[in-house]
């Protein structure tokens, strides 16, 4: 796309593309996309490769089937639950579901950096990419991160937090099945 060897026409995700003439590609290469261009999505393409790094050497260590697995459960979600506003390119709600997650997994009191000048707390770093992309790009951008900060929220809650002192409500489903784990490790 970068290149202008493929038109963005042929990769973002139209639902009728997919089901209608399946063309499911469109499904893989639209998490990959720009949707801002420029400099911002190669800043964009690295955070994600670092934070997908910090997941599966951190919480996933030892774990990359079940890292994979449930990194296409959320592309599901993310799929699914944007289909109403008919997104076609998940690339930025990828990235604030990755960013949400890893926030609340996080230890409690971690702060980061934003440009080196301003340290805040670790948690509320999805909520600071929603009000910089509501003022940088407007409304579609901040409903497009909202929707990965919901899938990623619920991603940690059903996965992750326990429920009443128990396991969390649905961590049996995230374990890898038997042919991606083959796969994988």
């Amino acid at each position: 796309m970068i290149m202008h060897l493929v038109h963005p026409r042929k990769l973002i995700f139209v639902r009728e593309q997919v089901t209608q003439r399946y063309q499911i590609w469109r499904v893989f290469t639209s998490f990959f996309l720009a949707s801002t261009g420029g400099i911002s999505y190669v800043i964009e393409l690295v955070t994600l490769y670092l934070l997908a790094e910090q997941l599966e050497s951190g919480p996933f260590a030892g774990r990359s089937a079940d890292f994979a697995w449930q990194l296409i459960l959320v592309g599901i979600a993310i799929i699914i639950v944007t289909l109403p506003v008919k997104t076609p390119v998940f690339t930025h709600p990828f990235l604030v579901t990755l960013t949400c997650f890893s926030s609340l997994l996080a230890s409690q009191g971690t702060l980061i950096s934003l440009f080196g000048i301003l340290y805040v707390p670790v948690i509320y770093t999805p909520f600071i990419m929603v009000g910089m992309d509501l003022l940088l790009y407007g409304a579609a951008a901040a409903i497009q991160d909202i929707v990965g900060f919901v899938v990623g929220y619920l991603w940690w809650w059903t996965m992750w937090a326990p429920v009443l002192g128990g396991r969390p409500v649905f961590q049996l489903f995230g374990r890898a099945p038997d042919w991606l784990r083959s796969l994988v490790e």
